[in-house]
């Protein structure tokens, strides 16, 4: 190998160092930043853990608390979860509003699948909203 060649061989060699070192960069910036991304998508689904966790403990005391407070708060607790109250025809018609008026969709379709359970002989434990002709 002569001078010139082996020149040649460096100067190609170091060339080929400065081309690859900005997409080397680039992919080191793109790693940190879907790692960046990552952490925050992991923070973000244990805090909506912890608040699913806490709103079904709250749920499940929401009967005594409810008898705890006084009328006043008891109202205003009313008015958050119902729009409409309406006496018909000798009972008391509620519209809820969302997202709890999914509480007697539910309800329903509980008791819809209880029934089918009964008369199939099955227990499958699945509920279904919205589908058909149903809720």
């Amino acid at each position: 190998m002569t001078a010139s060649t082996r020149c040649t061989s460096t100067s190609s060699t170091a060339r080929s160092a400065r081309l690859l070192r900005p997409p080397l960069a680039e992919f080191r910036a793109d790693q940190d930043r879907i790692q960046t991304a990552l952490a925050d998508h992991q923070r973000a689904n244990q805090t909506y853990l912890d608040s699913g966790i806490q709103l079904l403990e709250l749920a499940s005391q929401a009967a005594d608390l409810f008898e705890q407070h006084a009328s006043d708060a008891r109202r205003e607790l009313l008015k958050f979860v119902v729009s409409n109250c309406v006496w018909q025809e000798g009972r008391l018609a509620v519209s809820y509003r969302p997202p709890f008026d999914l509480i007697p969709k539910t309800a329903k379709a509980t008791a819809k699948n209880d029934q089918a359970d009964r008369e199939e002989g099955s227990s499958k434990g699945q509920i279904e909203i919205g589908r058909g002709g149903g809720i």
